[in-house]
């Protein structure tokens, strides 16, 4: 962890999305992240997480989640700058929202994309299924 500490004043940036993971029993990942956040905070530095909104989930063993809502590690960027880690959050849910409607589009129309095959086990009738079933939706 001593690498990882930034030099006093400095900042600590970690980026997470639904690829990172911390390969680590879940009470040593957890001491990890407390002694950690104490070794920056000693040093009067900082942490900036980096996330994609969708890595943000309650529960589960996602890789590279964590809960916003009882997380240490999330609190503490809370504490440091509210107003800065508020907008974050909700610019990331917002984000989310908007990536989550693009994907549904790119499905439900059938949209060619690399390594997609329709066909292939039912996959383009349960979309025209789905599809046909929206208000106004026609297969």
């Amino acid at each position: 962890l001593a690498r990882l500490v930034p030099a006093e004043g400095g900042a600590l940036v970690i980026q997470s999305g639904f690829n990172t993971r911390m390969a680590a029993e879940e009470t040593e990942g957890r001491a990890a992240w407390r002694e950690l956040q104490w070794q920056v905070e000693e040093r009067r530095a900082s942490i900036v997480f980096i996330s994609n909104a969708f890595s943000f989930k309650q529960g589960g063993a996602k890789p590279g989640t964590c809960s916003p809502g009882d997380s240490p590690f999330v609190a503490a960027l809370r504490r440091q700058s509210p107003a800065l880690w508020e907008h974050l959050f909700r610019a990331g849910l917002s984000e989310s929202a908007v990536f989550c409607t693009d994907q549904m589009a790119k499905w439900l129309t059938k949209l060619r994309m690399p390594g997609v095959n329709y066909d292939e086990g039912g996959l383009g009738n349960a979309m025209d299924e789905a599809r046909a079933s929206l208000p106004g939706g026609a297969a």
